[in-house]
């Protein structure tokens, strides 16, 4: 008979990861206590577990509940993908779990960042990422990249970037400052300062930042995220005043020569929106392969993902942005990022 019982000791869940070819960083406790200590959503982490208390199952959720975005359950915030995890049976019953917490919590819907197979889910495909296979030589990885991207890496080498892995809080800092330079521009609230500071504190050894340097400036950064096999770009910015220098292209490289000698299998190059044009061509000059992100909802999918981006209304909230000064653009980020999720 299998139970299905709200959280469990360390232990047994990392013992059940490690036995998931499906689990990733999202699935751990480290996301976990990273989330709720940065935003304080109420988790709701179901594991199953058969007559022996042995876990064979898990869907973890947070709540979140905004006046701003509403009230709604979602596996996981800030994951861009997080599957169900087991066997067919305690998926069900995991499933049919979050759906009785729906109702009980009044939430608007459920998401779960992956494909569900039930008739009672509607899905999205709004996103995807993109997949290097890697190999031990990294010289092997690069003839896979299309002629620009070898030609843009030596023209960083022309110009002296370098680049270093780091966890330095200051350097940080400057890529939390260029993060928000780079999402101001494109009219979208940028991350607070407490998510990367909260992120490297929990994340620990899951976490590193690449930076691009030229004379001694910090000029890009990149956070890494690993787990398993996995070596993933989770989040990129950059002066837009160095870009001909091509800092992502020295970054992106270096990290994965690191993770290539690191014995990782997989670089992943993060998710991007299928209607990024620009994003989606250069992650797949990289040799790498396009899987796609679908998203499951239930009862109904909710009107973020139905948005016409080229709308009266979202254009004008994006050229608001772009407007605001930036210490005004700061502070309204801090107070609607959470809201988001």
């Amino acid at each position: 008979m299998i139970e299905v019982v709200l959280g469990t000791q360390e232990a047994g869940w990392r013992d059940f990861l490690a036995d998931q070819p499906k689990a990733g960083i999202f699935h751990t406790p480290e996301w976990a206590n990273f989330i709720y200590q940065t935003f304080h959503y109420k988790p709701y982490y179901l594991f199953a577990r058969d007559s022996s208390r042995r876990i064979t199952g898990f869907l973890p959720l947070f709540q979140i509940k905004s006046r701003l975005t509403g009230n709604r359950l979602c596996s996981l915030p800030f994951a861009y993908q997080c599957s169900i995890l087991g066997d067919p049976t305690s998926q069900r019953i995991l499933l049919d779990k979050a759906v009785e917490l729906v109702e009980e919590l009044n939430a608007a819907y459920l998401e779960v960042r992956d494909s569900i197979n039930n008739s009672s889910f509607h899905s999205s495909s709004c996103y995807s990422t993109y997949i290097l296979e890697l190999s031990n030589n990294p010289d092997h990885v690069w003839r896979k990249f299309k002629s620009n991207v070898r030609r843009n890496i030596n023209k960083s080498r022309k110009y002296r970037v370098m680049v270093e892995e780091t966890k330095d809080m200051e350097a940080l800092k400057v890529f939390y400052q260029l993060n928000c330079i780079n999402k101001k521009s494109l009219g979208s609230p940028c991350h607070p300062w407490i998510f990367y500071k909260n992120l490297f504190h929990h994340l620990k050894d899951h976490a590193s930042l690449y930076v691009a340097s030229y004379n001694n400036k910090i000029i890009a950064g990149g956070v890494m995220l690993t787990y398993g096999d996995y070596f993933i770009y989770g989040y990129g910015a950059a002066d837009p005043a160095y870009l001909h220098y091509r800092p992502y292209n020295a970054l992106l490289w270096k990290s994965i020569e690191d993770a290539c000698l690191k014995g990782y299998r997989y670089f992943d190059f993060g998710r991007v929106s299928v209607s990024d044009s620009g994003l989606i061509h250069f992650k797949s000059r990289w040799g790498s392969v396009e899987k796609k992100l679908p998203y499951s909802y239930y009862p109904q999918m909710p009107r973020s993902q139905i948005m016409n981006r080229k709308g009266f209304i979202y254009q004008l909230e994006t050229e608001l942005l772009q407007a605001m000064p930036r210490p005004i653009y700061k502070r309204l980020s801090n107070f609607v990022f959470g809201h988001i999720g």
